[in-house]
C-alpha cells in the first residue's frame, strides 16, 4: 500500500495521467483500501502515503463523483478523528493530518461529498486549537480551507462552528506569526473570515471584537505580504465583507481609525495597485468609506 499509493501520488500530477487513473478504476481501488477493517492496523507510513493519494487524486474536478460511490468520502472524518492514524504530536502525524485536510477540503467542494464528511467538522474544530497549526504554513491552509468548504452555503454548520470557538481560533491565528509571513496560511484565515461574515452574520461584529480586524489592518500594513496580488484582492474582499456586506460602521470606524486610507493608498501606488482586479476594489472600498 504504501509504494503503491506514494506512486499514484506523483504520477497524478503529470498531464493527462489523473485521467487514465480513474479510468482504471484507482480510486475504487482506494476505497476499498480505506473502507477494509484491516486500514486501521497499518503502520504510520502506509496510511501516510495513501492519504497523499487522496489529496493528489481528489485535487480534480472530475473525483468527487468517484470519491463518493467509492465510500472515501463517508471514512475520512473517522479517520480525521482517529489518533493513531493521525497523531498531531509527531511529524508523519502532521503530514498525514495536512494530506487528509486537503483532502476534504477538495471533496468538500462537491454537495454529496460535503453532507457525507459533515462529522469531520467536530474533530476539525478540535485541531484548530494545535500548535502545530500556528506553525506550519500547509497544515495551515489546508485545516482552514477544509472548514471553508465544510460550510459551504450552510449557515447552521457555520452557526455552529462560530459558537464552538472557531472565531476565537481563527483570532488566535491571524495574530501568529505565521499569518504575516505566508501569504498561504493568510489567504486561508482571509478566506474562513470571509465566511463567517457570510453564512454566520453575528460574526461581522465579534471578529471585531476578538481582534480580526485590528489583524487586518496590521496584514494591510506589511509591505511584503501585500507585494503579492492575490493575497491583496483576498484583502480587500474580506474588508467588503466586514465593512459593507452588510453595512457596518463601527468595523469602518475601526479600520479607519487604524489608518484605512493611507493604507489604500499605499496599496494603490505598489505593484498590486496595477491589478485591475485590485483597482476595482480598492474603488469600490473607497466609495463605501469615503462617500
Amino acid at each position: 500500500a504504501k509504494y503503491l499509493y506514494a506512486l499514484v501520488a506523483s504520477l497524478s500530477e503529470e498531464p493527462g495521467v489523473l485521467a487514465t487513473l480513474f479510468e482504471q478504476g484507482l480510486v475504487d481501488a482506494l476505497g476499498a483500501c480505506v473502507r477494509d477493517p484491516g486500514f486501521e492496523k497499518l503502520p504510520a507510513d502506509s496510511v501516510d502515503a495513501i492519504s497523499t493519494a487522496i489529496q493528489a487524486l481528489s485535487a480534480s474536478f472530475e473525483a468527487g463523483p468517484l470519491f463518493q460511490r467509492a465510500g472515501i468520502a463517508p471514512r475520512l472524518p473517522a479517520l480525521l478523528a482517529n489518533r493513531r492514524l493521525v497523531n498531531p504530536s509527531t511529524i508523519l502525524g502532521q503530514m498525514t493530518l495536512t494530506h487528509l485536510l486537503a483532502g476534504i477540503a477538495h471533496l468538500a467542494i462537491h454537495e454529496g461529498c460535503r453532507a457525507a464528511l459533515a462529522p469531520a467538522v467536530e474533530p476539525l474544530l478540535d485541531l484548530l486549537g494545535l500548535p502545530a497549526l500556528m506553525e506550519d504554513e500547509r497544515l495551515c491552509q489546508s485545516a482552514y480551507r477544509a472548514l471553508v468548504n465544510l460550510c459551504r452555503d450552510n449557515p447552521a454548520t457555520a452557526i455552529q462552528c462560530a459558537h464552538r470557538g472557531a472565531l476565537r481560533r481563527l483570532a488566535e491565528a491571524f495574530r501568529c506569526p505565521l499569518a504575516s509571513r505566508s501569504p498561504d496560511a493568510a489567504g486561508a484565515l482571509l478566506l474562513a473570515t470571509q465566511m463567517f461574515c457570510e453564512y454566520a452574520p453575528p460574526a461581522q461584529s465579534e471578529l471585531a471584537r476578538l481582534g480580526v480586524v485590528d489583524s487586518i489592518a496590521k496584514l494591510m500594513d506589511n509591505r511584503p505580504m501585500m507585494a503579492d496580488a492575490l493575497l491583496v484582492s483576498r484583502v480587500l474582499t474580506t474588508v467588503s465583507f466586514l465593512v459593507v456586506e452588510p453595512p457596518n460602521s463601527v468595523n469602518r470606524d475601526l479600520l479607519l481609525a487604524r489608518g484605512a486610507a493611507t493604507l489604500f493608498r499605499t496599496i494603490q501606488a505598489s505593484p498590486a495597485g496595477q491589478d485591475s482586479t485590485v483597482r476595482a476594489q480598492l474603488a469600490s472600498l473607497c466609495s463605501a468609506f469615503f462617500a
